[in-house]
């Protein structure tokens, strides 16, 4: 097994960063910060013990964090403005924190500071009329989706959120706000097209009012404003903009009856390019609410066994799962004849799910994918660590892209041993559709590791960072997110566009005090 000694270099050298000395860290500046924001929040909110700071340093990630010197639970957008007044006069750097459960390191200080904890924010307001929904921070992806559902569109037609496919245990502003990936087809949009609102603390303290949380929009249902529409600046900047403490969302009808489907290939050989076909004719259909591109790993972390290497060899290695929903059971039967046309014409069939995954469980009911998310909990189960990185191509280069990756598991990331084969590895190729009736249209490659085994979580660094590198360099595709600190492999080939993020980035914080070290935004 090859190391990578560069890029093990440049990680190693990144733990070893010492903070700018701009800010002030000193025992004293902290201890006189934290008795002033004691008074803002209340002695029970707010703490400096290492009992309590040490638990926000590290997430399931191989991403390197720092604890952080305060730890602080505001209940309002007030409270938040007060903190950051206190963090900017005293010059401490500060970072949001939701749940903290995200696939890049987003929420780690890298250099300590105070963290603001907005689990106590957790307002959910459902306007069925404008059919949007207004949250906090801490609001949940199933509390939002339950809350929402209990209004309707229509007679016999529920709403629903466009929740990421994710855990129901997730913030969903923080998702929407790290551009995180509607479960649905993005005919409604994807999740930062789907912001109408948001209200933002800005660095300095000042607070910014975007969309229809502007004054005299209030009543609208879009994001709308005679201003320049600056809402996007916001979006993906992983807090490095300040703290958003509330968000609305546009809201979509749920059909009432749904089905999903998972389909195989009948040559195995050409398995990836039926499913691609398969995938690019069903889409241009529009009939589907989710189209998904798996693979064998995916399945057999999803499989309740207790080794899903023991399923490794026997799972297809590129399946494809549909949902197809409708208004009635007339208009489901009529769609699901188009789905299986499209799929003998592009030599795909229709699998025993539950003979596949060995359990009568069913797994992949749709109704608990919009609740909990579909089985992701699950993927923690193995070797107790998941993350995904994902980017934009063309379809008709995923074949060759995959050929590239497949070179890269074998150097970097596959056991060496002559009887582990390539997909006991349990990690591949994931299409998330093409556009533009599929959920996001990246292709997504995915690994499981042990936090704690020091050689795995090497080994997981160097191949997440490989593989960004082949996929922006390679072939010229860009990143769906900045994940695990590569935003300095893509952001530069933005040229002036990044150049003018830097600019907006130091306007807007001039000290360089919110959340420092998340992006390449920070001045050099």
């Amino acid at each position: 097994m090859k190391k990578g000694g560069e890029a093990l270099k440049e990680i190693e050298k990144k733990l070893r960063e010492q903070p700018p000395v701009r800010w002030d860290l000193s025992k004293e500046n902290l201890r006189e910060a934290l008795k002033e924001i004691r008074d803002v929040v209340g002695e029970r909110w707010a703490t400096d013990h290492r009992a309590v700071t040490i638990t926000y340093s590290r997430d399931f990630t191989p991403t390197p964090g720092k604890a952080p010197n305060i730890v602080v639970m505001p209940a309002s957008t007030e409270e938040v403005v007060e903190i950051v007044k206190i963090a900017h006069r005293r010059n401490i750097p500060f970072i949001p924190y939701s749940t903290g459960f995200n696939h890049g390191g987003l929420t780690l200080p890298r250099w300590g500071g105070i963290l603001l904890d907005l689990k106590r924010m957790n307002k959910i307001e459902v306007d069925a009329e404008r059919m949007t929904c207004t949250i906090g921070p801490g609001a949940r992806n199933a509390e939002v989706y339950l809350a929402v559902n209990e209004h309707l569109a229509h007679d016999g037609v529920k709403l629903r959120a466009c929740l990421p496919l994710t855990m129901g245990s997730i913030s969903t502003l923080a998702n929407y706000v790290a551009r995180g990936g509607p479960g649905i087809a993005i005919r409604y949009g994807l999740s930062s097209e789907l912001i109408a609102g948001m209200t933002w603390v800005l660095p300095d303290g000042q607070v910014l009012r975007l969309g229809v949380h502007a004054e005299g929009a209030e009543r609208l249902p879009l994001n709308w404003h005679p201003l320049v529409d600056i809402m996007g600046i916001f979006v993906a900047a992983d807090g490095g903009m300040g703290v958003c403490t509330e968000m609305t969302i546009r809201i979509v009808p749920e059909y009432p009856v749904e089905k999903l489907y998972i389909f195989d290939a009948d040559d195995r050989e050409r398995a990836l390019e039926s499913a691609l076909e398969f995938d690019l004719r069903l889409s241009r259909e529009e009939i589907a609410e989710f189209i998904y591109k798996s693979h064998h790993g995916q399945m057999a972390v999803a499989a309740p066994v207790d080794n899903p290497l023991d399923l490794a060899d026997y799972l297809p290695s590129d399946p494809v799962i549909v949902i197809i929903s409708g208004h009635d059971e007339e208009e489901l039967a009529i769609k699901e004849e188009i789905l299986m046309n499209i799929a003998e014409s592009t030599g795909m069939y229709a699998v025993d799910q539950q003979a596949l995954l060995f359990t009568d469980e069913p797994l992949f009911d749709p109704r608990y994918w919009k609740l909990v998310g579909p089985r992701v909990g699950a993927a923690m189960k193995w070797r107790g660590s998941f993350n995904w990185t994902a980017g934009n191509v063309k379809m008709d280069l995923i074949p060759l892209v995959h050929e590239y990756y497949r070179r890269l598991i074998h150097r970097y990331w596959k056991d060496s041993a002559p009887d582990f084969s390539e997909k006991m590895a349990l990690t591949g190729t994931a299409v998330q559709g093409p556009y533009p009736f599929a959920r996001l249209a990246p292709l997504e490659f995915d690994y499981w590791w042990d936090q704690g085994n020091p050689e795995d979580i090497k080994r997981a660094a160097v191949m997440l960072k490989k593989t960004t590198e082949m996929f922006v360099e390679k072939f010229k595709a860009t990143m769906y997110r900045r994940m695990y600190g590569f935003g300095e492999i893509e952001m530069p080939r933005a040229q002036v566009y990044w150049e003018l993020a830097k600019r907006f980035k130091a306007v807007v914080d001039e000290l360089y005090i919110s959340h420092p070290g998340v992006n390449p935004l920070d001045e050099q």
